[in-house]
């Protein structure tokens, strides 16, 4: 019976902090690396265990994994807004926030990039 206490200890934590380690994952793939206070602490664990993580690089709009990457932004939104009586609950409101426009804001950009394009190459093709 204490085990399994213990096991349901162990899930109410691990539940919350998938969601906000994805701050840390999420925000060099769209060209934001933001660090949040728990990625501070890992690496310090980790540093001190000798071990390190190579940086990833960001990942292209029209790229097959931006669309699920951003759900997954869609999910840990909402979330940390059901959850406002965290303790960090502001500073990753704001971090999921900023990831969420930054990559609206590559979409946005890949569309308008790709309207300019066909627009200047119609008249060659009209003509």
């Amino acid at each position: 019976e204490e085990q399994q206490r213990f096991e349901k200890i162990v899930d109410d934590i691990e539940v919350p902090l998938d969601y906000l380690r994805e701050v840390d994952r999420i925000g060099p793939l769209l060209g934001l690396p933001l660090q949040s206070r728990l990625a501070r602490v890992e690496r310090q664990s980790a540093s001190e265990g000798g071990q390190g993580t190579a940086p990833k690089r960001a990942l292209h709009p029209d790229s097959p994994e931006f669309f699920p990457l951003l759900q997954r932004l869609d999910e840990c939104v909402a979330f940390i807004e059901e959850h406002p009586e965290y303790k960090d609950y502001d500073d990753y409101s704001v971090k999921f926030h900023q990831l969420h426009h930054r990559g609206l804001t590559l979409v946005r950009n890949l569309v308008l990039d790709s309207m300019r394009a066909t627009a200047e190459s119609a008249p060659a093709a009209l003509g």
